[in-house]
């Protein structure tokens, strides 16, 4: 439970860190992927060893604006991985002073590949420049102040991060589901009033991904305000008209927080996490899938289209550290990043004619114009 994840559509969902034992002494090391570009059963999923990586808890994990590098925070050291390796090295280290990187989460702009953690650092949005393995501290809402346990996601049709959910522990907002959005040009901007339809009861810990080029977020589990259940439901918001739709709960066995999640295709992926007891019976190393497209669970993932991995598809990994290398990195259309420990690289696979690399810049160019009025109206 508790891993740090990110995903690249019809490739795979990258999963590292967490707890795979309470009795452990340190999170896991271990790192995988489970293969998207095939079909499997939720059953028995795809799984592709990789390079071990940090040991990390609810850290803050994204993917680069090329999707070619994974970033992840935890405690007061950030790493990325190598484009070409995948081993793991270190991006740069956080005063203590700063508070530790913990419960949060990260999204990445794709237009400037900046990457955002809200209360990355004591009472402030860390922005994140991976090129200059740099980072700098911009303000917060004053709402949001020691907010943590929330889910993001940026959004290329708003050109914003949206935040929903979360906690600040004894002084939380409980009577109500946080939401708001930022971007540099706006500031922060609250959008509690915006949000229309069957709007998710206040949560923290879940898992919020994009889907369809950042036209659909999709927001599943996580804990009661209390802590004491984790959340069976899932929602699926509408970005241009703000819009919640509510789908059938998940079975008792499934629901769950503190797990990893991404979209691929029509499918919401969601793998391990806590889903009992706070003891080792509690963790879970399931694998269950929800159809966006029919509003249905179901027991299949099915990849439209293929990218063929590297490495060796095996059953699922130990950390006994027999790596292999990353899945490869496809040219496309890079047309979202989020995580909410989880960041997703969507690329717009219905039409591969426009997946070239030399058409990239023009296609994302093309999305943001069409959309553009919504960022106006909101």
């Amino acid at each position: 439970m508790s891993p740090f994840s990110s995903c690249i559509e019809g490739q795979g969902l990258y999963i590292g860190g967490g707890w795979a034992d309470f009795n452990a002494p340190f999170p896991t090391t271990q790192s995988f992927a489970i293969d998207l570009s095939v079909s499997w059963n939720a059953s028995n999923p795809k799984f592709i060893s990789l390079p071990d990586g940090p040991a990390y808890e609810n850290g803050a994990s994204a993917r680069s604006a090329d999707g070619k590098q994974w970033m992840a925070c935890g405690d007061h050291i950030c790493q990325v991985t190598n484009p070409e390796t995948g081993a793991w090295s270190q991006l740069f280290t956080v005063p203590e002073t700063n508070g530790y990187i913990d419960r949060v989460s990260a999204a990445t702009d794709p237009e400037t590949g900046l990457v955002y953690i809200p209360n990355g650092s004591y009472h402030s949005l860390m922005k994140v420049n991976l090129a200059a393995r740099a980072f700098e501290l911009v303000a917060l809402h004053p709402t949001l102040m020691n907010t943590k346990a929330y889910s993001v996601a940026w959004s290329v049709p708003l050109r914003k991060m949206l935040l929903f959910g979360g906690t600040t522990g004894a002084i939380g907002q409980t009577d109500r589901f946080n939401a708001y959005s930022y971007s540099s040009a706006e500031g922060w901007r609250d959008l509690t009033t915006t949000m229309k339809g069957q709007i998710p009861t206040p949560r923290m810990e879940a898992c919020l991904a994009p889907a369809y080029g950042g036209t659909k977020l999709v927001l599943f589990g996580g804990f009661t305000m209390d802590r004491v259940a984790q959340r069976p439901d899932i929602y699926v918001l509408d970005v241009p008209t703000m819009t919640w739709t509510k789908g059938p709960d998940a079975a008792t066995k499934d629901q769950r927080g503190k797990f990893a999640c991404g979209v691929s295709y029509d499918y919401f992926i969601s793998w391990g996490g806590l889903s009992g007891p706070i003891t080792n019976n509690g963790i879970t190393g399931s694998t269950i899938v929800y159809n966006i497209n029919t509003n249905n669970w179901t027991p299949t993932y099915t990849a439209a289209f293929a990218l063929p991995p590297t490495g060796n598809v095996t059953t699922l990994p130990t950390p006994s550290g027999n790596a292999t290398s990353l899945l490869p990195i496809p040219s496309g259309n890079i047309a979202t990043s989020s995580p909410s420990a989880t960041s997703t690289v969507s690329i717009d696979l219905r039409h591969p004619s426009e997946n070239s690399s030399s058409n990239s810049s023009n296609s994302v160019g093309n999305l943001l114009k069409i959309f553009n009025f919504v960022a106006a109206v909101l």
